[in-house]
């Protein structure tokens, strides 16, 4: 029995998210991108 012993894809993501959360430089990174998303949005809606 292999699957017991196999994490399930839904636990690799929440532990993927909780290692991103705690990462403050990933945070950061992520953070200006939406950012200049977001600007670049603005731009093009007006």
């Amino acid at each position: 029995m292999r699957r017991i012993n196999r994490t399930s894809f839904e636990e690799l993501v929440e532990q993927n998210k909780r290692d991103i959360m705690n990462d403050q430089k990933a945070v950061s990174e992520i953070e200006e991108k939406l950012d200049s998303k977001y600007e670049e949005q603005l731009k093009a809606d007006s």
